[in-house]
């Protein structure tokens, strides 16, 4: 057999044993999770071996306890390594795809997903009330390509990086977020709602809201040259810190990123700047028609000298909400009309 097919599965309050496993000598090559549902786990869900590819689609994982999936390259986990994360992939190609992780939880990295060597993609997925002292909802470590598409990480906790982190397999690793909601998410340290090291890549037509932790509010980049992001018509708004921005800190030296049509509206940070904050040296950062609610001196900053904000003749500083609710409607009805496309919304 090569394909795997589960269906319509409902398993609810389920034992010490995982429900699925496969191993090096199984003959499938591709595994489907479809439309089911597995809540108040107290040990894994589904075991698999990282050699194969995976596809779970229009499912539901809720109050898992334990780790819920587990995808290694190791047929011999021992049951200390089982007390990781909730999704674990090595290698392969993983999709998901219409699924729900809820108030999942994990003393490990990732308290919903945690994504090893792979390709992932990830397309209108709800993440939302997980938990975990590193990575609340997700860690992502050493993919090779990774296309997130209609996503929400909402609500999510930790000590660091309260929604997600990621650190791609290599500098040039394709990387791209479209269309994605990371609001409310909560760090008791660093970073409230993502952290990308190393790649570059892409972000656009998303939504970074309502953030915090003591340390970066919304977005801390620890990328680098020779990488290079593009942040495209995005909306940071109301993300807080007490320190390093209230919504985007560029950590690494020699980072370089460019900002285009993104609005940056009532971030706060106690100690400055609000909005993005340069932490070291022999940055560039390019602001091309982006629009602040607040005087450049408190928006922007660096920490040391040696770095450079790169400003176009149509960025904004001192505007007023209404001021740029145009661009911010177009953003909104870019991000409709993808999510109707992908049926993310109807």
């Amino acid at each position: 057999m090569i394909n795997l097919t589960l269906s319509l599965i409902s398993l609810h309050y389920y034992g010490n044993s995982p429900f699925l496993m496969t191993s090096n000598n199984f003959h499938q090559k591709n595994y489907n999770i479809l439309n089911s549902r597995f809540s108040y786990f107290f040990s894994n869900i589904l075991r698999f071996n990282s050699r194969f590819n995976y596809a779970i689609k229009s499912s539901e994982f809720s109050h898992a306890l334990d780790t819920a999936v587990i995808v290694s390259n190791n047929d011999q986990v021992t049951s200390h390594q089982l007390l990781t994360s909730t999704l674990i992939f090595y290698d392969g190609n993983l999709f998901i795809e219409h699924c729900k992780f809820k108030s999942c939880a994990s003393q490990n990295p990732g308290g919903a997903l945690h994504a090893n060597n792979i390709n992932l993609i990830l397309t209108c997925n709800l993440f939302t009330r997980n938990t975990s002292p590193i990575c609340g909802a997700a860690r992502i470590m050493s993919c090779f390509q990774v296309k997130w598409l209609g996503n929400a990480f909402v609500r999510n906790k930790a000590n660091y990086n309260g929604a997600f982190s990621m650190d791609p397999a290599t500098e040039g690793s394709l990387f791209k977020i479209e269309s994605t909601n990371i609001s409310y998410n909560e760090a008791k340290k660093w970073t409230g709602g993502f952290r990308i090291d190393m790649t570059g890549g892409e972000i656009q037509n998303s939504v970074i809201e309502g953030n915090f932790a003591k340390v970066t509010g919304g977005f801390f980049d620890f990328s680098w040259t020779p990488s290079h992001r593009d942040v495209n018509m995005c909306i940071f708004k109301n993300n807080s810190a007490e320190n390093r921005a209230g919504a985007v800190c560029a950590f690494h030296l020699m980072h370089s990123s460019k900002y285009y049509k993104v609005i940056f509206i009532q971030n706060k940070c106690e100690r400055k700047p609000d909005s993005i904050s340069i932490d070291s040296v022999d940055t560039k950062i390019v602001l091309d028609e982006s629009y602040f609610d607040g005087p450049k001196e408190t928006q922007i900053g660096m920490k040391f000298g040696y770095s450079t904000f790169e400003i176009t003749k149509k960025t904004k500083f001192d505007q007023s909400e209404s001021s740029i609710k145009k661009i911010a409607n177009q953003i909104q009805k870019n991000n409709n009309k993808i999510l109707k496309e992908h049926q993310c919304i109807d």
